[in-house]
């Protein structure tokens, strides 16, 4: 079966310390999706994902908002590259577990 959402953020979380911060989030994006964002792109983002607003991006902040219920609410704000992140993130996400 393909990765799921722990399994990235496990590959993402490069210090092991439970917790994604801005470089650890901007090298998953790029190694995992090939996505290059700007210095924009990235705070966007790491705002988006870190609900508490400590610079830090738990698991479960991860989880809440990388979602089939959250894309569908949140897609149309946040277009990174003129495409939507998320839904980039779930594609890959779906395309991963569609491997057996």
């Amino acid at each position: 079966m393909g990765k799921d959402l722990k399994q990235i953020f496990d590959s993402w979380d490069i210090d092991k310390s439970g917790f994604l911060d801005a470089s650890e989030i901007i090298k998953g994006v790029k190694q995992g999706l090939g996505i290059c964002l700007s210095k924009e792109e990235l705070y966007i983002l790491t705002d988006y994902l870190d609900k508490d607003g400590d610079a830090r991006v738990t698991y479960q902040e991860f989880s809440q908002k990388i979602s089939i219920k959250d894309v569908a609410k949140q897609s149309e704000r946040y277009m990174i590259s003129n495409f939507c992140f998320i839904e980039q993130l779930l594609n890959c996400w779906y395309s991963l577990n569609s491997e057996s």
